[in-house]
């Protein structure tokens, strides 16, 4: 193994506000890097407004990373641009970057870190923040239109993603198999709408055992049409949107799927704040056999709502909540008619809930409802077991533009 270094010497100080070439210095160690390398950085603080760091024929089984235990970080982005990224046609494989920091300094439309065409890399305490109008990190293709190429078996370790404004997202996956998360995923300060977590298009095999949000204003993570077999251990949200979305599309639309498979969540909490009144803790649509565990939401526009997804075709079929504990619902009291608990808009069938605690009173002016359903739709095998009531749930259920509930429905008894 070599190790190539990349720091300050006699000839070069590559600190802020001296020196601004560090993207190119690293692009050089990389260019001669060869397999089993590592380039070492020297840890510290490095102003990178003019280049880029191109990860494009790096070698396989090239690590780069700090030469001390603190991190480097990358301050300053390019409009239109990335910091660091593949921006090859051809895939890199086995490559390791390690414990850089990414500030964007609010450079609209300055992108972080762009992982495309990656199979069996390893990316690992990684943190992004201050971005604008930008992705803060997207793994993914050059043509998500037509390109059926996949990310293989990458691997992340300990991602952090800070301020962000903006309508795209903090972090988007999409066309990749096999997508580890190990630690935890956080993200913070999403102040405008731009969701913070997307699986946005055919991806297959993603593992997530504990997702944070803080204060984002958008949905904390959605999952959209085309993608499959999701396993998220826990999601812990405060002061969000929604924490989970069910069932939306791409912009490519659905590519053939209807539903979502092999979805499970362990559980989520989500207790609400300002920025999480006029959302739902959880929107599920467009699921097969979706399986979530103990949720509580609480201080939210709506508890969760059952929807057909973004496609407004179809339906859940056999989605079951393990729990469902809903507080404070609809706080600001806006038309609480249609902010109950739980919101059912299209028919969910083999829908159950097995427990939890639903807190609604027919004479308030916010939290008036335990359910309701709307839509026009005849509602049928929604089965909840075992749910506390303050009332008769089926007795207080709000139904609108029609709809109506057979006799399969069993919403449980005080």
């Amino acid at each position: 193994m070599t190790v190539l270094t990349v720091g300050a010497s006699a000839d070069y100080d590559y600190s802020i506000p001296d020196y601004n070439g560090v993207a190119e210095a690293i692009n050089e160690a990389l260019d001669n890097a060869q397999s089993g390398d590592e380039v070492v950085v020297e840890s510290g603080r490095y102003l990178v407004v003019d280049g880029r760091t191109n990860l494009a024929g790096v070698a396989p089984d090239v690590t780069l990373r700090p030469s001390g235990n603190k991190p480097v970080e990358l301050v300053g982005s390019n409009p239109n641009n990335w910091v660091m990224g593949n921006f090859g046609d051809s895939k890199i494989s086995n490559f390791r970057l390690k414990g850089f920091k990414f500030d964007l300094a609010f450079t609209r439309q300055g992108h972080g870190l762009r992982a495309w065409l990656v199979d069996d890399c390893v990316f690992e305490d990684i943190e992004i923040t201050n971005g604008v109008d930008c992705w803060e990190l997207s793994m993914g293709v050059p043509d998500s239109a037509t390109s059926t190429v996949i990310n293989q078996r990458n691997l992340f370790k300990n991602a952090k993603f800070g301020k962000h404004f903006g309508t795209l997202e903090q972090l988007l996956v999409f066309n990749s198999n096999h997508t580890v998360f190990e630690g935890d995923l956080q993200f913070q300060d999403n102040v405008h709408t731009g969701p913070s977590f997307g699986i946005w298009q055919r991806v297959t095999d993603i593992q997530v055992p504990t997702l944070k949000g803080r204060d984002c204003g958008g949905k904390l993570c959605y999952i959209n049409l085309s993608s499959s077999n999701i396993a998220i251990g826990s999601i812990e949200a405060q002061n969000c949107g929604t924490a989970l979305r069910v069932g939306g599309l791409s912009d490519n639309g659905s590519l053939g799927a209807t539903q979502i498979n092999g979805l499970n969540v362990g559980s989520i909490r989500s207790v609400g704040g300002e920025l999480s009144d006029n959302s739902p803790g959880i929107r599920v649509g467009s699921s097969n056999a979706a399986g979530i565990g103990d949720v509580w939401v609480e201080g939210h526009g709506y508890g969760a709502v059952i929807d057909a997804g973004e496609a407004a075709d179809q339906e859940n079929s056999n989605l079951t909540i393990g729990s469902l504990t809903v507080k404070n619902n609809n706080p600001s009291g806006a038309n609480p008619d249609l902010r109950p608990c739980v919101l059912f808009q299209e028919p969910s069938p083999t829908t159950r809930i097995l427990g939890g605690s639903l807190e609604f009173d027919s004479t308030s002016t916010t939290s008036r409802r335990g359910f309701a359903f709307t839509g026009g739709h005849t509602y049928s095998d929604i089965k909840v077991y075992g749910v506390d009531y303050p009332e008769d749930p089926t007795a207080n259920a709000f139904t609108d533009g029609g709809s109506t509930l057979d006799a399969s429905v069993d919403l449980g008894s005080v």
